[in-house]
């Protein structure tokens, strides 16, 4: 927007002109506040908003005119222009809905009203921009009493920064970032010194706090209130009947009270780890208190008041990561959100291929130790950041700063140091801590992205050890992410591969002279999509996944995708396919996306990237997430790794890396079979501990038994054998979680 502003001189230059600039078409609303009630009303339609001088030096004013016919004049008492004095005080923002936006501001002489110029369609942005950055000019002359002139860039970003003052809903969306960090804070702040003392968990937390403020309910039920306790192993009775509110407060919120004796009162976001179990009519969610983790448990009266409750939530939890009104997209795209919060939908059977019955049979847990290799690489203070299994040489290869450790697969599915590749430089000759890197070419060479240049990628041969290429994909198009031109592309010599960057998804052909994007497979798109990874299957169909948090299929790179996925609004920064595309395993902070994309009411059972869904009839997508119960015990906010299905020539059959970071307690893998999925069986996955982080891990090629581990200091392989059940992993023996039929007043 600062480049905006070099028009400046031409907006402001003739001052015998009153008008700076104006936008010529939309309408005019304004949204009233009493007490807890808003009202929002138009006050002209088809009506122009303008920037106009004063008559005193530095003073401006938005006046918004409606049009007026003589022969009908309009009905009400309101003054054909309504003007505004431009002050930092009427916190001035542009907001955009889709392919809608408005300005927004308060009246300063009424501080309960809120005023809304929605533009017409047709404007363009360029005028919208330049509109904002004019308001921005005027706010500034007003506060310095000096030319725009004189304004730095950080004079402006300064006056930017104020936020819409939070009294009805249509500033809500505005303003929710900077309130989740000032209730954040202010949450923060009633942690007592009675919590840092209290011990470990399993103790009852301390009663928290409603922010103070206006609060619109949106739903208000009644339910009994359980807590799991670690010593009993199950979810224990704490309180029947009691009030639980779902409120709209600068963000939302979930009140629980006894009375007028609040229990419970939290933040609505993606930590608290939700899921919804409709069988037993249950609401299950983890809470945050110091460094103790709780899950608390809702049990309602009947299935109906749960899927109020449900809905309402996924709207809560919708609007508070995406800043965008629930209201305004498709219900096909609504039940797209709401459906990924069920606990369990389970498919047909007769989908599922005969290949998987045999991961229904549970294999005896093996704790018996690995082999370490940590003394052959772990020197210096860089830490492993990346892994890289091989598909044709059955190596593996760990980049730590500018160090490559090969590790060699031995026949007893074990790793053994093979060599150090020591100091990797660009051809050039400076050092390169690679932010990704992709084996490439019959895993004969390595490429390497720099996190200094988001514009080139750099090929390492490594039998020499050594950059023997430089690629630069564009001067004007970044280059953040690539992946293999397709599903196991490695294995052969195919030389292309597929690049993004926030806006663009293209090919990369490095035979090409000069910049090496191909113009022909180049969609580059006007709108800030922040795309953030990208992932191909066998046929070469493309997903690229954003930190919006949607994902969109392509079936061929340079169109339009086929099908976009609605985002639930946290950003995704992992993302695998089955080689045949039909199952999709994104990868956000608390949770994995599992996604069939299989189009059920085509004739042909086409999948997404070849043809649309049908706007009502999107698939559900299914939320892989750990029992808040679990993450009760494991006493730390989760932070998943990129997932990955195993690979091999027979089809995918599991899901791993599916590792979680944590500060203090400990690492542990997580590992899904994708038919227990399918049926519905979300919670049914096994657990490994380590002692130490896990960086990165991804299966060997052709062997879904055996998975490569990166962690900080070392590098080891992992069996299925060595993954036990939950209740073996997370308690000890006298403390195994009971099943849900001998949990006694607990329903889950």
């Amino acid at each position: 927007m600062f480049a905006v502003r070099g028009l400046g001189k031409l907006i402001f230059g003739d001052e015998k002109n009153p008008e700076l600039i104006s936008l010529p078409h939309g309408d005019f609303y304004v949204t009233t506040t009493e007490g807890k009630k808003s009202t929002r009303e138009k006050l002209f339609s088809d009506c122009q908003m303008a920037l106009r001088r004063t008559t005193q030096k530095f003073q401006y004013q938005i006046v918004v005119s409606r049009a007026v016919d003589a022969k009908n004049p309009p009905e009400d008492d309101l003054e054909d222009e309504q003007t505004f004095l431009v002050d930092e005080a009427i916190q001035f923002r542009r907001r955009t809905d889709g392919d809608i936006t408005s300005f927004v501001w308060i009246d300063v002489t009424e501080s309960n009203e809120v005023f809304e110029f929605v533009c017409d369609k047709t404007t363009q942005k360029y005028a919208l921009e330049t509109f904002e950055a004019t308001v921005y000019d005027c706010m500034y002359e007003r506060k310095s009493q000096k030319s725009r002139d004189e304004a730095t860039e950080q004079d402006i970003e300064a006056i930017k920064k104020v936020q819409l003052v939070p009294t009805t809903s249509s500033a809500i969306a505005t303003t929710r970032e900077k309130s989740v960090d000032d209730l954040t804070g202010l949450m923060s702040s009633l942690k007592t010194q009675e919590a840092k003392e209290k011990g470990p968990a399993g103790n009852e937390p301390l009663n928290s706090t409603l922010p103070t403020g206006d609060a619109q309910r949106m739903i208000h039920t009644v339910a009994d209130l359980h807590l799991f306790d670690q010593k009993s192993n199950a979810f224990v009775p704490k309180v029947t009947n009691t009030d639980v509110r779902l409120l709209y407060l600068l963000p939302d919120w979930l009140s629980v009270s006894q009375g007028s004796k609040p229990l419970i009162a939290q933040l609505v976001e993606p930590s608290m780890n939700p899921v919804f179990n409709k069988e037993h009519k249950a609401f299950i969610w983890n809470y945050y208190e110091g460094t103790h983790v709780y899950s608390w448990l809702l049990q309602f009266s009947d299935k109906e008041t749960i899927e109020t409750f449900k809905e309402m939530f996924g709207r809560c939890i919708f609007e508070a990561l995406n800043q965008t009104s629930f209201s305004k997209f498709e219900k096909g795209d609504q039940d797209y959100v709401i459906n990924a919060f069920e606990e369990e939908s389970e498919m047909a059977e007769d989908d599922l291929s005969d290949e998987e019955e045999e991961l229904f049979h549970d294999v005896e847990n093996d704790d018996s130790d690995t082999e370490s290799n940590a003394d052959h690489f772990a020197d210096g203070t860089e830490k492993n950041k990346h892994l890289q299994v091989g598909y044709k040489n059955a190596r593996s290869f760990v980049v730590r700063g500018d160090k490559i450790g090969v590790f060699q697969h031995t026949d007893d599915d074990k790793l053994k140091f093979y060599t150090t590749i020591n100091n990797v430089r660009d051809l050039n000759g400076k050092p390169l801590n690679p932010k990704q890197a992709m084996l490439h070419q019959e895993d004969s060479s390595m490429i390497l992205l720099d996190p200094k240049d988001n514009h080139r990628a750099y090929k390492m041969d490594l039998e020499r050890g050594a950059v023997v290429e430089e690629w630069k994909a564009h001067d004007d198009v970044a280059l953040n992410y690539i992946t293999p031109e397709a599903k196991y592309a490695q294995m052969t010599n195919t030389q292309t591969l597929v690049g993004i960057s926030p806006n663009a998804l293209y090919r990369i052909d490095p035979r090409l002279a000069g910049n090496k994007l191909v113009d022909s497979q180049f969609k580059q798109y006007v709108s800030k999509n922040d795309f953030s990874v990208v992932s191909t299957t066998e046929k070469g169909y493309v997903a690229v996944a954003s930190n919006k948090g949607d994902i969109r299929l392509f079936n061929e790179i340079g169109k339009n995708a086929k099908s976009v996925l609605p985002a639930l609004g946290d950003p995704i920064y992992g993302l695998d396919l089955t080689a045949n595309g039909r199952f999709i395993i994104a990868t956000c902070k608390t949770y994995l996306l599992f996604i069939d994309v299989e189009n059920k009411t085509d004739a042909k059972r086409r999948l997404g990237y070849e043809h649309y869904f049908p706007k009502d009839d999107k698939p559900i997508p299914r939320r892989l997430q750990l029992k808040p119960e679990h993450v009760a015990y494991m006493q730390e906010p989760i932070n998943f790794t990129a997932a990955r299905f195993n690979s091999g020539p027979n089809e995918e059959t599991t899901i791993v890396a599916v590792s979680f970071l944590t500060a203090s307690t400990g690492p542990y893998v997580v590992s899904w079979t994708l038919k227990k999925i399918r049926l519905g069986k979300i919670y049914d996955y096994t657990i490994k501990k380590y002692d130490d982080v896990v960086v990165s891990d991804n299966f060997v090629y052709g062997n879904d038994n055996n998975i490569v581990v990166a962690l900080p200091n070392d590098v080891t392989t992992l069996s299925k054998k060595q993954l036990g059940t939950p209740r073996n992993i997370l308690t000890t023996p006298s403390q195994n979680l009971r099943s849900r039929s001998n949990i006694v007043n607990a329903p889950y």
